[in-house]
């Protein structure tokens, strides 16, 4: 490990000058010793509006690095995920959090790596968090995710295309391939109003 640059299970040691402490600056490097950004927090209050079907929301812009700050967009790695869900006991729906692979002005394919679904039941709220040792890496080469595999995706999904800006943590966003996205899709019963947050952090990288 070079000088300046920490892995999961190293420590930081700090140096006294008088009655001052100062650290050296921390660089987070991944298990193949490759510089990261530092992990930044995000947050989406989203709800289902109890007409069948899903509503899109884009969790991070992988190249807005202003609005959602990162330094490098090869793509983005979800370093972890907290879903809320607040619904009523007859409520049938699901979260999803994942990436876009493919879009053009008619649709998009999606790819999804957290989440869950709920039934109908007395309980009325549920949350699942997930902190992950190291990040799910999320770049997308030719359609497809390339360092992670997941049997949870949807393809062609007309809501999600670049003619239509989504709604965002920072306002309307214009969706396109590599950005995190929610899904907030409503089967049946009552509204619900969930919320998604988590930390993700920039790679110059697209595949390993």
């Amino acid at each position: 490990m070079e000088d300046g640059s920490l892995g999961h299970n190293d420590l930081v040691a700090a140096r006294v000058d008088g009655d001052r402490l100062h650290y050296p600056k921390v660089v987070v490097v991944d298990a193949d010793g490759m510089a990261l950004d530092e992990p930044v927090f995000f947050a989406f209050s989203g709800m289902a509006n109890g007409t069948k079907g899903a509503n899109y929301a884009v969790l991070v812009d992988l190249s807005d690095t202003v609005n959602f700050p990162h330094g490098a967009t090869g793509r983005v790695n979800l370093w972890s995920s907290f879903v809320f869900v607040d619904k009523e006991a007859d409520t049938i729906g699901a979260v999803q959090i994942g990436v876009i692979t493919r879009i053009d002005g008619a649709s998009a394919d999606l790819s999804f790596v957290s989440g869950f679904s709920f039934s109908a039941t007395s309980d009325r709220t549920f949350s699942r968090d997930r902190v992950l040792a190291a990040p799910i890496r999320l770049g997308v080469v030719g359609g497809k995710l390339v360092s992670a595999a997941t049997l949870f995706r949807a393809t062609n999904v007309a809501a999600v295309n670049t003619g239509v800006a989504l709604p965002s943590p920072v306002g309307l966003v214009t969706p396109a391939v590599g950005d995190l996205i929610a899904k907030f899709d409503y089967t049946s019963g009552g509204q619900y109003a969930a919320a998604v947050s988590g930390q993700y952090c920039g790679d110059a990288r697209v595949g390993r």
